[in-house]
């Protein structure tokens, strides 16, 4: 089941113990083996026992339970006091516990605790519900107007609904009703809708006859038509009745105590909202299938609300003992120097002002004073350092690299330029080389929290998470304690275990790993969209191969409440969503992360959204924000076409958006950063799509240049890329042509 929490837990870890321990076990005893020896297998025994206890206390969890795990935990601390290989796995060990306490205080809510009414049958996988309500029991039922009483969640297949009444009205102008309303038909752009009148009996009033024929209209959008009508009503006014409406894939079928009073078929696919009109009413049962999240966004609301609680009130040291938090030195054993060697007085003044221009990135000024440096006599390694940082800080970094190469050259251990040479070599994809790099500098500075932090971040995004654990739990060991590591080493759990679900359900597709707590059923499904999605990216983007040991990891959340919780808790790496709070694609995580929308329509362009930010972030170091953002906007109106998905439509909202607000001047939007992109809002991806689509279906000289940007963005710097292609004369020519192609579109 949360083989996610198996990753870090046993397979790791676990595995390399027992290799370690056989290895040890099969091998006869050696004469010469001496104290050390033994007291190494007898740590690696040691170590082996420990994680074998801490698989079984993942076991508990996983089965609910929390109260014996929480107690077999304990007992194992105790068991294992002080060992380093416990204190290295400190932030598992956090993670699991607090897991534990918040399953041992609060039970899983369920579909009865949250529905007013009696729940007989709730299938989540499905959405098939059965469930029973007094009149009493429907104030969450919408009341749209014109008396209509609706079932509070939408259908997703076929159901019944029966309503029973005490009085069967006198009136014609009060019989009952039962309107079905469907989803938008994506071909036509217009709605199914069938009102079924179960019409009222003969009777004689002034020697005459009257009565209401019962039948079904068929309406979609303003076209209305009787497609079914009976006058023999079999009803009693003033007598107990039931109304029922079955709907099957193929047609509606409505009933009244118990015969049959009309049918008609029905669009197949048409699933939508049902509501009625039945005076005196007691009784409704609903039996069927509906939008599994109306019921899931309810559960997760109390969930996360008991989070939110539980996190006010949890203390760690309540299950976990104080020695796996101590630190082993009060400050790191080798000084941090600021630059790589000391400076004469006297260069002080010009080496400050560089690093204000850095700073304010003040780049062209800042060329100019390391010249003026050079000059002046300051050592080449200064200067190496500090071009490096103004190389990196543009987004430069293989020339940062050289620059680095010179500065280490002549001060090998100078920490700042070692944790900035693995930074940039982590952002150029290339781990293994920044991963030696980190380990050389914490080789030399083991006690400094700064080094862990940087290098485990760094690995993070370099979408290394495993090696992001292994430097966590090195510190961990050493005894380095910071608030700022401490926080890290708990994302670097995020990273390799996901949100803080009980149940869960996962899926491997042929290249994504998706986990729900939803259902496997829902994983299914998003597997499906994102294969789609992928091969037409592959398709009309660019070709990734298929990369069997690194699958894009996916977690769909039942509700927005726990989704928004998950993201605030990674704010501080990762700043606030722009713009889909449906759904993001985290960075640092290099998790793509949705809640189960119930506006489906909604959810498909979250998915194919982000979906697209986490395909280009795998093989595109560095592409310029309004690229990233705008290919995005425009992959995530996709037509499915036999199959197969087309780019390329109109976003009308979009595209109405910009031409209510005005442009950004070209020269201003193309050369923004990260942070002036998406200050401009929704205005900004509006642009970034028209930019787009003028790339991708204008001039043929213009779709000649997206083309040769996409070869370029995946060697290149983002600043170089954009230099290359949006010189100042060519953006003068570019800017009339691109506005006159937006203004030319037809919403």
């Amino acid at each position: 089941m949360v083989q996610w929490f198996f990753q870090s837990v046993s397979r790791r870890a676990g595995l390399l113990l027992a290799l370690l321990l056989l290895a040890v076990l099969v091998s006869p005893a050696r004469a010469e083996d001496t104290p050390e020896d033994e007291a190494q297998k007898a740590a690696a025994k040691q170590a082996l026992a420990f994680e074998k206890g801490l698989t079984r206390i993942v076991g508990y969890y996983r089965r609910a339970k929390c109260d014996k795990g929480l107690k077999a935990l304990k007992a194992l601390l105790a068991q294992h006091e002080t060992k380093p290989y416990v204190i290295g796995r400190r932030a598992v060990l956090s993670d699991l516990a607090r897991r534990l306490a918040f399953g041992a205080r609060y039970k899983q809510p369920t579909a009865d605790d949250v529905m007013l009414g009696k729940v007989t049958t709730w299938e989540p996988a499905k959405g098939r519900i059965k469930i029973h309500y007094k009149r009493e029991q429907s104030a969450r039922f919408r009341r749209p107007g014109g008396g209509v009483t609706v079932f509070p969640a939408d259908t997703r297949g076929p159901f019944l609904i029966q309503v029973w009444g005490k009085l069967f009205p006198y009136e014609t102008s009060d019989a009952p009703w039962i309107k079905f309303v469907g989803d938008t038909d994506p071909t036509t752009k217009k709605a199914h809708a069938f009102d079924v009148v179960y019409g009222s009996p003969k009777r004689t009033v002034n020697d005459r006859d009257v009565w209401l024929p019962a039948r079904i209209t068929h309406s979609h959008g303003r076209t209305r038509k009787v497609v079914s009508k009976k006058d023999d009503i079999p009803a009693a006014i003033g007598r107990p009745y039931k109304m029922e409406l079955k709907v099957t894939e193929k047609q509606v079928v409505a009933g009244l105590n118990g015969k049959l009073v009309g049918k008609a078929k029905k669009p197949k696919g048409m699933w939508g909202w049902v509501g009625f009109t039945a005076p005196s009413w007691t009784t409704l049962i609903f039996s069927g299938y509906i939008e599994p999240a109306y019921v899931q966004e309810r559960i997760d609301k109390i969930v996360q609300e008991n989070l939110r609680e539980f996190r006010e009130r949890y203390k760690r040291e309540e299950h976990l003992p104080a020695w796996l938090f101590e630190a082993a030195s009060a400050a790191p054993t080798v000084k941090q120097r600021d630059l790589p060697v000391e400076l004469d007085q006297k260069h002080w003044s010009s080496v400050r002002l560089v690093n204000r221009q850095i700073k304010n990135k003040e780049w062209e000024a800042v060329g100019k004073q390391l010249e003026t440096l050079s000059q002046e006599g300051v050592p080449a390694p200064v200067v190496a350092w500090l071009e490096a940082q103004a190389l990196a800080g543009q987004g430069a970094d293989e020339q940062a690299l050289a620059a680095l190469d010179r500065c280490l050259g002549a001060t090998p251990d100078f920490l700042k330029a070692q944790l900035l040479r693995g930074q940039a070599l982590g952002r150029l994809r290339r781990p293994a080389e920044a991963l030696t790099t980190f380990q050389a500098a914490l080789a030399k500075h083991a006690d400094d929290p700064q080094a862990y932090e940087a290098a485990a971040f760094a690995m993070l995004l370099a979408g290394r998470a495993d090696a992001a654990q292994k430097i966590a739990e090195s510190a961990a060991r050493r005894g380095v304690v910071s608030k700022e590591l401490d926080a890290l080493a708990l994302i670097v759990v995020k990273a390799t275990k996901g949100p803080q679900w009980p149940t869960v359900y996962e899926i491997k597709s042929r290249n994504y790993h998706i986990v729900s707590d939803i259902s496997k059923t829902a994983c299914v499904e998003a597997s499906k969209l994102l294969e789609q999605a992928l091969t037409s990216y592959r398709v009309n983007f660019h070709w990734v191969t298929r990369d069997k040991s690194r699958l894009f990891p996916v977690y769909i959340f039942s509700g927005q409440v726990g989704f928004m919780q998950y993201v605030a808790d990674l704010e501080g790496l990762m700043g606030r969503p722009n713009e889909h709070v449906a759904g993001l694609y985290s960075g640092v995580l290099k998790q793509l992360l949705i809640w189960n929308l119930p506006d489906k329509q909604d959810m498909l362009e979250t998915i194919r959204h982000e979906g697209f930010h986490q395909y280009l972030d795998r093989f595109m170091p560095d592409p310029p924000t309004w690229i990233n953002e705008g290919l995005a906007v425009y992959h995530e109106n996709a037509e499915s076409v036999r199959g197969s998905l087309k780019f390329g439509q109109l976003h009308p909202r979009r595209l109405a958006l910009l031409l209510e607000k005005g442009f950004f001047p070209l020269e201003e939007f193309v050369f923004q950063s990260h942070p002036d992109y998406y200050k401009g809002g929704l205005r900004s991806y509006a642009q970034a799509w028209s930019l787009i689509h003028f790339f991708k279906h204008g001039k043929s000289k213009y779709r000649k240049i997206f083309k040769q940007m996409v070869e370029d963005m995946q060697t290149l710097s983002a600043r170089e890329v954009l230099a290359k292609h949006f010189s100042p004369q060519a953006l003068r020519e570019m800017e009339p042509d691109f506005r006159a192609y937006v203004r030319a579109l037809k919403p």
